[in-house]
């Protein structure tokens, strides 16, 4: 089985001559996935993934997101909460329910109300080994907006955040705050990934502002902690956010089970204080390729917190003229 996963997921293996250890790790993922779908009602469901045979160490990589401090925090909320600098009405969206109580609202589906062969969340991402979450997720926002307020697709550059955003840390995590604000010194200008297109290494910058898409103004919101229904609201009217997950003492346990998913609703206890609630359900969409998950999207629990989810979340939007 080991030589068929291989053959299906080839790679390299960090250190030569450690293919047993790496059938070892194998092995025990394998376990751990029999183990969970044997349950009596799982409410989700693992697999075997080309995480399967990644060290811990190797899964570090992948979860290294850094949320602000608490002075930055403190500092970005003062500075782009929309308290202080409002959005502009085309913010919010014209075609959004006119309730937020509705069951089901999918940003997978929808389309620019600008033109409907425009969707609003871009192509699938695979940040390989390197840890550049941050800059995916960040693009994707910015996507999201020009979807919006252009009603253009468009293809911008991750690795453009990963080389050029020098408060960031390339390949080993980087910040919300630190990603946006450098995107603001380059004069709101991203590069197309066809002129600079995602390595999986940290490289010297080489962001030309020539051959991309200049996003214009933006300001963002750091929403409530741990408020549902503040992002709830938000996903409806405005736009989709940047999120975290993991980011405090989440056993790894619950982190390689997580890299192990295959669809339904993922919660985990030890992962939330708050009682479970698997009939509610937010829809992520990762960086780990569309071979992982539900084609590259995990169901969570809401509502919840499960995971931190709740806690870290960003909003981009127009500030008012």
């Amino acid at each position: 089985m080991f030589q068929s996963f291989r053959h299906h997921h080839p790679r390299q293996y960090p250190a030569p001559g450690n293919e047993t250890t790496h059938y070892q790790i194998f092995r025990e993922r394998f376990t751990d996935v029999v183990t969970n779908n044997l349950q009596t009602s799982p409410t989700f469901t693992v697999g075997i993934n080309k995480f399967s045979d990644w060290a811990p160490y190797e899964l570090e990589v992948l979860r290294s997101n850094r949320p602000p401090s608490s002075t930055a925090r403190t500092k970005l909320i003062a500075m782009h909460s929309f308290g202080t600098q409002q959005t502009s009405s085309s913010s919010k969206r014209t075609n959004a329910p006119t309730s937020t109580t509705s069951t089901t609202f999918d940003y997978t589906t929808r389309v620019s109300a600008l033109n409907s062969s425009t969707h609003i969340i871009g192509p699938l991402r695979d940040q390989g080994q390197c840890g550049s979450c941050y800059g995916f997720a960040i693009i994707a926002l910015f996507e999201a907006q020009y979807a919006f307020h252009y009603g253009l697709p468009v293809n911008m550059s991750d690795q453009q955040i990963v080389d050029c955003s020098t408060h960031d840390y390339g390949c080993i995590g980087g910040y919300f705050d630190t990603s946006f604000d450098y995107v603001k010194s380059y004069d709101w200008y991203i590069d197309s990934n066809l002129t600079y297109p995602y390595k999986g290494v940290a490289s010297t910058c080489s962001a030309k502002k020539s051959g991309g898409y200049s996003i214009g103004n933006l300001i963002y919101r750091h929403l409530t902690q741990g408020n549902a229904s503040a992002m709830q609201d938000t996903l409806v009217n405005y736009s989709p956010l940047w999120m975290s997950l993991f980011e405090t003492n989440a056993a790894n346990k619950i982190m390689t089970t997580f890299q192990s998913y295959t669809d339904d609703i993922f919660q985990a206890s030890g992962c939330t204080t708050s009682a479970n609630n698997n009939n509610h359900a937010m829809v992520i969409v990762d960086s780990w390729g569309d071979e992982w998950g539900e084609n590259s999207y995990v169901r969570i629990a809401r509502g919840v917190n499960m995971c931190n989810v709740e806690s870290d979340a960003f909003l981009t939007a127009k500030p008012a003229s």
